[in-house]
Parts: structure tokens; C-alpha cells; sequence
């Protein structure tokens, strides 16, 4: 919905100012429709606006009566009309944005009006008589705030890329131990980023700052573990499903979209707000000659059984080509997934057609074992930490991992490898162990993991930051924080237990055929997948020489030689051997660091 960047210092703000506006220059497309700022004391924040509730009168930030206290949010409050109704019935709002309950929620029940609040958010509260700024994030991750502190104040900022008024590629800055398990993983994992002193504040927590020495603390306000008792699983889930979908629905001033694969997941999406007799316009995309155009001759089907029309976009070699480095930029954090060029594609179409708001089914495949690799790790008998791990990374079986080149590459020139006291394995391992709960069956632990890694720190990252690039909004449904405190209740103590047992998404999809034709519900699941192979042949043609004597030479991070051979691309083994080969890791985060020191 927004941006928000801002300085919180303990001497004069001096030239401070310059730097919250260079920041929130840098994030103005969060925030195309309105600027405002608010200082005071020691404090510059400065609030992009992207209106979608309340679209003119919803400035912010919102205060009290008598100034005391200064709220900002970024993102949307979905049940601010239960909230108004049920606590605050006599009260007259200023403003018909869904936000404004935020701040007489703190005003009633302090920062324990978090457990009121269902949405996606960012937000922060400024208490001026109580020496205090929280910040608060929502529970799943959605919405992101990144922190640069020293001794004497504390920056913050929507994006990370907020931040590159740091020209110094001093590499004491960087965080190797981070970037080590990127080229793991594909992505960083929260709270960790590219520097030391660059941290996100993570999902399901808040962070309490006392204003007179910007000492800190972050609480943890909500994890997978609030898992609450189902009666009726089927027609509890089904309604649980359906009353998301039209509340993300139902909460927009603006016309909505859906991005339609043809899929299980977003046609459900579709099928909820044909049947609740709410608009909106559907759009798909197709790589060429590519097998995505079957999914679009289903999502055409599909549209035609809703009698509604279809949106159809055409990703051609050459878009790929011309959209790759703005795809990167716009992704704001490294992540290392090539189907990001895809959702850039759909979420700048949807903004050129005048939405601002798009529904996508992200989720369900974390969620209810839509991911077969996911499932083979019921095979390991010892050490299913581990080898969930090998799984999530290569998606293979784990012997392969030896036949692969570009892993034996990163081992042997990443030079911390050698040139530091650590054992990287065991540090993996235990950093990997703080993602299972001792009171979580394997079947959970799983799950949860995968969310807390691939799902948040990948598919909503990526999603999130590429929609707000193109100013539009993503909602995902299918990650309200309710639903998902009942799958795991449900697959810990009864109807899921055993899960993954059953065919991909079973559950799921004997939810769905209460809402779907038989042509959907029964279609083999494709993946939002692109032309690999084709895919990196055309972006190493065209940018590989990037690596060659690059930032990430200079940094230590890989051998000049290594470089060298990784600029050319994939050889035939890595198409087989990993899902994400380790020489388009090297790229993107090559490319990342060359655009945050301006060098490209």
C-alpha cells in the first residue's frame, strides 16, 4: 500500500532530512498518489501513499487529539469495519480509511491491540509522552521494514535498496555468513541482508524503541505454534477460504484483479467472488512456446465456464531479455528465482490496465504438500533436519549434489570457506534447527519450516516487492494467519495428521470441489514454471560478463577464475543436478551489489 522511511536521531537531525528524502525518492513508486511528512523532537518520517481505502481523505499520519500520538501504516487493515462496529460504535471517525482504527485501538488497549487486527501491515506508532516508537509487523511477513543503527540513531526504511546513500563497498560492511547461505538457499532469510549493519525486523513481531538512547527490544507477538481446535474441519476450512477471499476482496475502494495461472489455487480465488457478485478483471500470462500456454488455454476455459473475461499476456524471449535488470532492481532484496521475470510482467500489465489491486493464490502449495520433492524427505529415517534442507535447496535426490559443478565451485572459492575459524555445515545446521518446534510433529515441523523460508523469504518477498515496484498491491488470501493456526491444528491432532500421505494438495482440492468444476479440481498441478534452460541461455548471453572481475571479486566473495567460468552460464549437468544453478546466484547478487553502489 505504502512506504515509509525515516530517521530517529539522538543529537540535531541535521543533514538527516536530505537523507529520509533522498530514501523516500528512492521508494516513491510504494507511493505514487501522496507525500506527507511528520518531525518532531529528534524524529523525520516521511509516508508515500498508494490509495486504495478511503482514497481522499486517508492522509496520514493519523493523530490524537491532542498530537501526542502519530500513527503510519503501510498496508491494509482487513477488518476495520468489524473493528469500528464492535468497539468503536459512537465514535466519529475523521477518515474512512481502514487504518485510522489503528491508532484508537493503541489508544484503548496499548500495543496489546495487536490481537484486534487482521491484515497485512507495517506499522508504526510514534508516543510522544511516552518516549516510545513501535514499529509492527504482520504475522506472516508481508509487509517489510529494514534498520541501518549506529551509536547516535537509527534509520529505517520500507526497502533495503532505501539505504544506498551508503556508496561504500567497504567490505567490513558485508555479511558473509548471510550471503553464505544465500547461495545456499537462493534468497536471505529474515532478519538477515546483505550488510552487518542492515537488519529486517521480522514477521510476527514488534520492536519497542525508547526514544532518549534508542535502546531497543523485539518481541515475538505471534508464531505457528497458536494453533487453534477445529470441530468441523471441512466446513470450517471451506468457509475459512471463502471468508478471506471476499474480506481481501471486499476491502478496496479501486477495482481489483486476480492473477489467473489456471491453476487449483487462483481459480478458487476467482470462483469466491463470481459467487459473491464482486468484480473483478482476471489476467494470465504465457511464456513463449512454452508448456505455461496449456495453463492458458485452461485459465481461457475456465473463464469461459465463469463467463468472464481473460486478460492474456505473451512473455517473449525478447521481454526476458529487455526486462531481466529491471526485474532485479525491482526486486529490491537478492533472491535468485527465475520466475520473477513472469511476475514483473504481470503485475506492470495489471498497473498499465488502471488496477491497483491484485489477489494471487500463493500459499496453498506450502501449505498442503503441493510440493512433491517436500514430501520424499518422509522417506529419510536419520537426520530429517538435514535432508529437508538438501530437498528444499536442489529438489533432487541428494547423491546428485556431487556430480555439480558450480556447488563444488562455491565450496572451494568462497573464501571464508578456509579463511576463518567456523565450520560452515554445523553453522548451517543449528541455524537451520531455530525453524523446529519441540512441540511440532515431523509432518509440522516441515511445514513450518517451509514457510517460515521458502514461502516468506521467497514467494511473498519477491511478490511483494515486485507488485509495489509497479504500485499495485498484492493480497494473498490463502496466508491469513486463522487459516493457517487451524491447518496445523488440524494436521498435529486429527484431519491432516497424515496428509502427506495422500496425492498433492488433497485436502485442499476436496475443499475446492465445493467451488470448482470437476475440469479444474481433477487437472494435474503445473507450477508457475518458465523455459528454464532457455531462459539462462539468453540472460548469461546478454549479461553474463558481469561477474568477470565484478564487485563480488573485489569483495572476496568469488575467485576471479570462478568468475570467469560462471559467467558463461549453466553447463548441461546443472539443468539436472539443482533447482536454481549457483551461476545465476553469483549473477543476481552481483548484479544487486553493483546497483546499490551505483555501478550500474
Amino acid at each position: 500500500m505504502c512506504g515509509i522511511s525515516g530517521v530517529i536521531n539522538t543529537e540535531i537531525l541535521n543533514k538527516d532530512i536530505d537523507v529520509v528524502k533522498y530514501m523516500s525518492n528512492i521508494i516513491s513508486h510504494r507511493g505514487p498518489d501522496e507525500t506527507s511528512n511528520l518531525i518532531r523532537d529528534k524524529i523525520f518520517i516521511e509516508f508515500r501513499r498508494l490509495s486504495i481505502v478511503g482514497v481522499k481523505n486517508g492522509s496520514q499520519p493519523f493523530l490524537s487529539e491532542n498530537k501526542n500520538v502519530a500513527v503510519f501504516v503501510n498496508g491494509e487493515i482487513y477488518n476495520f469495519k468489524e473493528i469500528k462496529s464492535k468497539l468503536f460504535k459512537l465514535l466519529k471517525f475523521k477518515t474512512e480509511s481502514d487504518c485510522e482504527v489503528i491508532l484508537h485501538l493503541y489508544l484503548k488497549f496499548g500495543i496489546d491491540f495487536i490481537k484486534e487486527i487482521k491484515g497485512m501491515y507495517l506499522i508504526l506508532i510514534y508516543d510522544y509522552e511516552k518516549r516510545k516508537i513501535f514499529f509492527i509487523r504482520d504475522r506472516i511477513g508481508e509487509k517489510p521494514i529494514y534498520f541501518l543503527k549506529n551509536d547516535k540513531k537509527l534509520t529505517f526504511c520500507s526497502e533495503i535498496k532505501g539505504f544506498s546513500f551508503l556508496k561504500d563497498s567497504n567490505d567490513s560492511f558485508i555479511n558473509y555468513d548471510a550471503i553464505y547461505r544465500y547461495l545456499v538457499f537462493q534468497y536471505f532469510l529474515e532478519p538477515e541482508t546483505p550488510f552487518k549493519n542492515i537488519f529486517k525486523l521480522p514477521s510476527g513481531s514488534y520492536m519497542e524503541i525508547n526514544l532518549d538512547n534508542l535502546n531497543y527490544n523485539i518481541k515475538e507477538y505471534w508464531t505457528y505454534e497458536n494453533s487453534v481446535a477445529v470441530e468441523k474441519p471441512k466446513i470450517e476450512l471451506s468457509n475459512q477460504f471463502e471468508e478471506s477471499i471476499k474480506l481481501l476482496a471486499e476491502c478496496s475502494d479501486v477495482p481489483i484483479s486476480v492473477s489467473l495461472s489456471g491453476g487449483i489455487d487462483s481459480c478458487l480465488v476467482c470462483s469466491v467472488l463470481k459467487k459473491n457478485n464482486i468484480n473483478f478483471t482476471a489476467f494470465n500470462i504465457s511464456y513463449e512456446e512454452s508448456i505455461q500456454n496449456d495453463d492458458t488455454r485452461n485459465a481461457e476455459r475456465f473463464c469461459r465456464y465463469l463467463n468472464i473475461p481473460l486478460n492474456k499476456i505473451n512473455l517473449s524471449d525478447a521481454d526476458v531479455k529487455k526486462t531481466f535488470l529491471t526485474t532485479c532492481f525491482n526486486l529490491d532484496e537478492p533472491i535468485a528465482d527465475l520466475a520473477s521475470i513472469g511476475y514483473n510482467a504481470i503485475f506492470k500489465t495489471i498497473n498499465q490496465n488502471g488496477k491497483k489491486v491484485v489477489i494471487q493464490g500463493h500459499g496453498v502449495d506450502e501449505l498442503f504438500w503441493g510440493y512433491e520433492w517436500v514430501k520424499k524427505i518422509f522417506l529419510a529415517k536419520k537426520n530429517i533436519i538435514l535432508k529437508f534442507f538438501l530437498f528444499l535447496i536442489y529438489k533432487i535426490k541428494i547423491n546428485e549434489i556431487l556430480f555439480n559443478k558450480d556447488f563444488l565451485f562455491s565450496i572451494l572459492y568462497l573464501k571464508f570457506f578456509f579463511k576463518k575459524d567456523k565450520n560452515y555445515f554445523i553453522e548451517l545446521n543449528n541455524f537451520l534447527n531455530k525453524f523446529f518446534s519441540p512441540s511440532f510433529s515431523p509432518q509440522n515441523n516441515i511445514v513450518k519450516s517451509l514457510c517460515k523460508t521458502y514461502l516468506q523469504s521467497n514467494g511473498i518477498t519477491q511478490g511483494e516487492r515486485l507488485s509495489m515496484a509497479n504500485s499495485i498491491e498484492l493480497r494473498l488470501p490463502y496466508i491469513d494467519y486463522r487459516l493457517i493456526e487451524n491447518i496445523f491444528y488440524l494436521r498435529e491432532y486429527s484431519y491432516l495428521r497424515n496428509d502427506f500421505k495422500l496425492p498433492q494438495k488433497y485436502f485442499f482440492k476436496e475443499i475446492a470441489k465445493i467451488f470448482l468444476p470437476l475440469f479444474i479440481t481433477n487437472r494435474r498441478k503445473r507450477g508457475f514454471s518458465p523455459p528454464a534452460r532457455k531462459w539462462f541461455n539468453i540472460i548469461f548471453k546478454e549479461y553474463g560478463f558481469l561477474l568477470k572481475d565484478g564487485l563480488l571479486v573485489k569483495l572476496g566473495i568469488i575467485s576471479n577464475k570462478s568468475a570467469h567460468r560462471m559467467s558463461k552460464g549453466p553447463n548441461y549437468i546443472d539443468y539436472f543436478t539443482t533447482n536454481t544453478p549457483m551461476c545465476y546466484k553469483y549473477l543476481i547478487l552481483e548484479i544487486w551489489f553493483k546497483k546499490f553502489f551505483g555501478k550500474i
